[in-house]
Order: C-alpha cells, then structure tokens, then sequence
C-alpha cells in the first residue's frame, strides 16, 4: 500500500468566526480526505487548521514547515496582507518542492471550483492550464 499524500490546509487568520476561517473550506476537506484507491486505501490525510498565533507572531507550523512530515501545504491567503511572519515564509520556501506543491494547489483548487460544464473534464483541464503558474 502507498503511503497517503500527508496535506496541509492552512489559512492565513486565526479562527474568526464572520471571515474565512478553516471551516469555509469543510467541502474540500471532507472530499481530499474522501479519496480511495481501487483497494479502498485512503489517499490523503488531511490536516485542516487556522493560524494559531496574531498577526506579527510565528505561526508555530508554518515557520517549521520545512521540518514537518507534510508532503502539500495547500494555503488559503485570506488575511488584509499580516498573515504570514518572515519566519513563517521560510518555514514554506526553504523545501525545495514547495513552488512545485504551490503550483498543484492553484492547479488543484482550479480543477475543484470549476462550474460543471457538459464537457467537465475539458473544463477543468483548460481552467487548470490557464490558471498555472508559470
């Protein structure tokens, strides 16, 4: 059995009860965590979580990210432009795939808003291209 994608889905505020905390994105996790293999394996394990710490205080995940067991960081920037520290944006960018997994977040995230369209794999795919980082 391969190991499941080990996801974080992270936002850029503390828990808010009227803004976009983790919650806003339940659909999404239920669904990542919902993925099986042909022999019923999950394929995700999802961690969904709101910025633990104010702004201008390190985020105790983010800024070590580079030393946790992550494999995706799949992050919502929903704060006013405060949300991440420096050491909060080293903790992301000193892996070196992050780019890479920042890349499939946006491509991922396209695929999943799509309107379903007659011809959705299409859709998505084209939606997926056009929205890519390059």
């Amino acid at each position: 059995m391969k190991r499941p994608i080990r996801i974080l889905l992270q936002t850029t505020i503390p828990e808010t009860e009227d803004d976009w905390h983790i919650g806003r994105f339940s659909l999404l996790r239920d669904h990542l965590a919902s993925l099986k293999d042909e022999a019923g394996n999950g394929l995700c394990r999802v961690t969904a979580r709101n910025r633990e710490s104010r702004a201008g205080a390190d985020d105790p995940v983010l800024s070590t990210l580079d030393r946790s067991d992550f494999d995706e960081l799949w992050l919502f920037a929903v704060d006013v432009g405060d949300g991440l520290t420096a050491a909060d944006c080293r903790g992301i960018t000193r892996e070196p795939n992050a780019l890479d997994d920042i890349k499939t977040y946006v491509r991922n995230l396209a695929i999943w808003l799509a309107p379903y369209e007659t011809d959705h794999a299409t859709a998505q795919n084209e939606r997926a291209r056009q929205l890519t980082c390059s």
